[in-house]
């Protein structure tokens, strides 16, 4: 802020301002959110008792955990899993039809 009372106090120092303060006012915006979180108390507690949570689970809940996140999380990786059971699905509606109008006695 400082300096852009500086810049604007200049002659022909109105754009050098203009440019700065944009790029100060997405910086502070960064570092005040940033700042804001460490501070926060609940946000640290919140912290510490997931990785609480986390270091009790066994190992095969901590893999479906990870699966579960990834796939919760990624769009693309939720698409291919409904296409994957769609077609397990199919496959297994399809062999039980199959198997019960076989004409063989």
């Amino acid at each position: 802020r400082f300096l852009q009372s500086r810049l604007e106090s200049k002659p022909g120092g109105a754009d050098a301002a203009t440019h700065i303060s944009i790029s100060d006012e997405s910086t502070e915006a960064a570092y005040k959110e940033l700042y804001e979180e460490k501070m926060n108390p609940f946000a640290a507690f919140h912290k510490r008792e997931r990785l609480q949570r986390y270091s009790e689970l066994t190992p095969p809940e901590k893999l479906m955990l990870s699966f579960s996140s990834f796939f919760l999380s990624n769009r693309h990786a939720r698409i291919f899993l409904f296409g994957y059971m769609v077609c397990l699905h199919l496959l297994v509606s399809g062999s039980m039809y199959s198997v019960t109008h076989r004409t063989r006695c």
